[in-house]
């Protein structure tokens, strides 16, 4: 036991940089970057934007329908002489919350899902995995209607709707990494060990598959 003990300590050691490894690499990506200075962008704007335009954005002007851009309306006006800009700005808001609990419900879920079945495997891992080829079965646009026809109109419910497609997906791809992480020589003397199994995932598993997620989910450019 000693000697696992030894074993362990110089694997966390040895495995420590992985964490901060594996974020520079991702870092290094330039479609990353882009994507993060875009997001940064249109978050920005979003949250001050409103604080800048005063107009409202459900005020009506019937004299200004179909406005061209101008200093009054810099992105013109719609068929009820509404301000496109100060809509957008608003709208967005609701938009970008929309979307990160969309990517929140769907990786939290499905990466929990998948982190199971990869490292317990067995009957459970099976029955997960089963399950998740179930709603992969179906296409993903045809699952969101149904979901949402059963939870009924609202933006929550559409939230939902769309990360129940998300969930099969980010399972699907941590399964796959846990399972391969399982098998590597470090983990079986942390296994012997006996080490409570939240301690085994975050110092055996999650700086080690997190690369292989990003390099499996990245799109080949």
């Amino acid at each position: 036991m000693a000697a696992d003990a030894e074993i362990i300590d110089a694997g966390e050691i040895s495995l420590r940089p992985s964490r901060y490894a594996a974020l520079r690499r991702a870092l290094g990506h330039r479609s990353l970057r882009a994507g993060v200075v875009i997001s940064a962008i249109v978050i920005l704007l979003v949250g001050i934007g409103p604080l800048l335009i005063s107009t409202d954005p459900n005020a009506q002007d019937p004299l200004s329908s179909f406005a061209e851009p101008s200093a009054e309306h810099l992105m013109g006006a719609d068929q009820f002489g509404r301000d496109l800009m100060a809509r957008v700005l608003h709208g967005g808001r609701i938009t970008i919350a929309a979307s990160f609990s969309v990517v929140m419900i769907g990786g939290v879920v499905g990466s929990a899902l998948g982190l199971i079945a990869g490292y317990f495997g067995g009957a459970l891992g099976f029955v997960i995995m089963r399950l998740i080829d179930l709603f992969l079965a179906f296409p993903g646009i045809l699952l969101a209607l149904a979901v949402s026809a059963i939870l009924g109109p609202g933006l929550e419910n559409g939230v939902i709707a769309i990360a129940v497609i998300l969930i099969p997906v980010y399972a699907r791809l941590v399964e796959g990494a846990t399972a391969e992480v399982r098998h590597l020589p470090y983990v079986d003397p942390q296994r012997r060990a006996e080490l409570h199994h939240g301690r085994l995932v975050d110092h055996g598993f999650s700086w080690h598959f997190s690369v292989r997620v990003r390099d499996r989910g990245e799109p080949d450019w």
